[in-house]
């Protein structure tokens, strides 16, 4: 109930409620991968980057095959500077969930900028072969930047 609550609440944009619901889904069962995802997802939201990455770490440590885990921990990194440990976890994620068009488009942001343009390019023309109509342009957007095109 608090893990759903949690994620109510990350939508309306409360995002220290949603903390706080999925803190306490956690405490009520501390092996709730989807539990510690939420909260990463909000923490990064917030922009407490450490405690994104811990959320989906330990998300990861409780159910190994968590591609949105993985995709979404690469995500965090990137936005810490650590670029070859989101490429790696972006990589991981597209290894479990090939159709995964995020972990596509956070791993060719980051082969961009380490300067692996080609990498780049593919990772994210995969992207914008997978993601939604709703969503290409953003991943044109970041394939253009990526790329310098």
């Amino acid at each position: 109930a608090y893990n759903n609550r949690g994620a109510a609440r990350r939508d309306q944009g409360d995002l220290a409620g949603a903390v706080a619901d999925f803190s306490r889904a956690i405490e009520l069962d501390p092996n709730l991968a989807k539990a510690f995802y939420n909260r990463g997802l909000a923490r990064h939201a917030q922009g407490d980057l450490a405690g994104a990455v811990a959320d989906y770490t330990r998300a990861i440590e409780l159910d190994p095959n968590y591609a949105a885990a993985y995709s979404n921990r690469g995500l965090a990194r990137s936005d810490q500077g650590d670029l070859a440990g989101a490429v790696a976890d972006s990589s991981r994620a597209t290894e479990l969930a090939p159709g995964l068009w995020q972990a596509w488009e956070n791993r060719g942001i980051a082969l961009a900028r380490l300067g692996r343009k080609d990498d780049a390019r593919a990772s994210l023309e995969r992207a914008l072969e997978l993601a939604p109509p709703s969503a290409r342009a953003q991943v044109e957007a970041a394939r253009r930047q990526a790329v310098g095109e």
